[in-house]
């Protein structure tokens, strides 16, 4: 009906247009060129403002806020058990859920109402957008409340419906999980035995980035500060913050933004900007729009550049927290960042020197590498600082160990968290003993590898290669590009009892470079259409992932078995 409505006023215009032409044309044969540029102007602005206004329309029940909760406590406490963590996320979601349900539902429909009308037109628009909300991008969305003790199935199952704008899944799960039928245990076999998903899907797990968060919330004495460049996905920032964690590090502008877009809208984390090289504008507008106060540097152009754009009413800004990025050794981390970033000798100490003299609050950083494998590397980067602290006789105000926190893969063991904390500490106490200084660490990896797994199906196996729907230019890009191992487990009703082998794999596009070397263990009579499940797949795995191929599409989902 909307359609039918604008082609008829479009004509209508058009009508009128081509007429007054004609008309102008007969009374003022000199000046009618300049009287149809006018109105072919007039007639490119309505044809504009309808489109604009049919947009604005037809978007109104959508909310692109999904994770926004106006309610939502703004200081809460570390304290939360993961039963009340998900609770809260499970509020924040269900009113934008209930609506996006109704909304497809009516889509389904066969009546034929204005409403009904409305909710198809937006279901239209909605599969052929590719916006900034969770909703859009992810295609599939369905938020799971866990399972109680007795192992019921909770009412807010049933108002649940799968959507994927691919039609790559088409079951209901209410249907597929409605009170009437077999209460089962919601883990990630369950899932896949519902569904039969074609597409990949990502299997998010809340539970588990409580658990890593808490592990970084007991020790009172370094504060953490979370890499959203390692995952930036809205459901997995709320839970830290909701866990304790409102200090957040980021590289862009960008970054800033989706922080803010996934938090309560009363929250105020604390946010820095740690990559050492930044746009002008991007400074000047993280400052003075969104509060950023802490700023990375490796230069004194860099320097200048921060108090350019800064400057306000003839004054600079004296409120500025700034860091030095320090090139310190990274012998004992799997992944080497040391070639792009940090300073040291003479460069880093007059730096410091000027820092000082313009009585800057002053702060030192440096990254040990990615994935450490020996927490002394921290004791030895800390010495380093402190010997070049001293050189420039400067005293800080904060120290950022960085991140480098990993997480143990097959074959690539890391030292825990609580190792590399209490090393830490011994070394602070040991060379900063005297300084009065704030310690912070920017772990990404250790809180969000845990948080999702993949699952992925077989479309082909050839001896020990298995072709899956999912390769290193989407998520599994550690496992091509690194050539890192990840558990895989074989999601099938019945255990199978054939031996273990090892297996390789290759992605779903035409590159022979999309391969994945593994080798992965899986047992021997693994086949085609078989799921599987990579575990640990949440850090630098979607954030990285691409549509090259025209592939990348996957499904989303929050399951509840952490404890497994």
């Amino acid at each position: 009906m909307g359609n039918l409505r604008q082609i008829y006023y479009s004509i209508v215009i058009s009508l009128l247009c081509f007429g007054l032409t004609i008309l102008l044309r007969v009374c003022h044969p000199t000046r009618h060129r300049l009287w149809m540029n006018v109105i072919k102007f007039l007639g490119k602005w309505w044809w504009n403002f309808s489109q604009r206004f049919r947009s604005i329309i037809l978007a109104a029940p959508h909310s692109d806020e999904p994770f926004r909760h106006e309610g939502a406590d703004t200081a809460p406490t570390s304290q939360l058990s993961i039963d009340d963590i998900k609770t809260k996320l499970y509020e924040t979601c269900t009113s934008t859920l209930d609506r996006h349900a109704q909304i497809i539902s009516l889509s389904r429909s066969t009546v034929s109402t204005p409403e009904v009308d409305r909710c198809r037109d937006i279901h239209a628009k909605t599969e052929c957008e590719e916006e900034s909300t969770q909703i859009k991008n992810d295609k599939f969305l369905s938020f799971i409340k866990s399972t109680n003790a007795s192992n019921k199935v909770p009412v807010f199952y049933q108002k649940l419906i799968v959507y994927d704008s691919r039609n790559a899944f088409k079951n209901p799960i209410r249907q597929a999980l409605a009170t009437n039928g077999p209460k089962i245990r919601l883990n990630s076999l369950a899932i896949v035995e519902k569904l039969r998903p074609v597409r990949p899907l990502v299997l998010c797990r809340p539970g588990k980035s409580v658990i890593a968060a808490q592990e970084f919330l007991s020790v009172n004495t370094i504060q953490t500060m979370y890499a959203v460049k390692a995952n930036d996905n809205a459901l997995l920032l709320s839970t830290l913050w909701h866990t304790g964690i409102h200090r957040f590090e980021v590289a862009s502008i960008f970054e800033i933004k989706d922080i803010l877009h996934s938090l309560p809208s009363h929250s105020a984390p604390s946010l820095c900007f740690m990559n050492p090289v930044k746009p002008q504008e991007d400074i000047r507008s993280a400052y003075f729009d969104y509060n950023v106060r802490a700023f990375a540097l490796q230069s004194e152009s860099e320097l200048e550049k921060i108090v350019r754009a800064t400057f306000k009413d003839n004054q600079e800004a004296q409120d500025l927290e700034l860091f030095v990025r320090l090139l310190v050794s990274s012998g004992h981390a799997k992944l080497n960042l040391n070639t792009k970033f940090g300073i040291e000798g003479l460069p880093a100490i007059r730096l410091l020197q000027r820092l000082k003299r313009e009585g800057r609050k002053i702060g030192v950083c440096f990254h040990v590498g990615s994935q450490v494998t020996d927490s002394s590397g921290y004791t030895h980067a800390i010495r380093e600082a402190h010997q070049l602290l001293t050189q420039a006789e400067v005293q800080v105000r904060f120290l950022s160990v960085g991140g480098g926190f990993g997480v143990t893969y097959p074959g690539n063991e890391a030292p825990s968290v609580t190792e590399c904390l209490e090393v830490i500490i011994k070394a602070c106490q040991e060379y900063f003993k005297e300084a009065d200084m704030e310690i912070l660490c920017e772990p990404g990896r250790a809180l969000s590898a845990k948080s999702e797994s993949l699952v992925v199906r077989v479309e082909e196996r050839r001896g020990q290669e298995l072709y899956i729907n999912a390769g290193c230019y989407h998520i599994l890009y550690d496992a091509g590009n690194l050539k890192w191992r990840f558990e895989v487990k074989l999601l099938r009703a019945m255990t199978s009892d054939a031996e273990i082998r090892e297996f390789v794999f290759w992605g779903p596009t035409c590159d022979s470079l999309d391969y994945m070397p593994g080798p992965f263990l899986l047992p021997e009579d693994v086949r085609e259409g078989d799921y599987l499940e990579i575990m640990n797949t949440g850090a630098y795995g979607r954030v990285l992932a691409s549509r090259f191929n025209g592939l990348g599409e996957h499904g989303l989902l929050i399951v509840d078995d952490h404890s497994e």
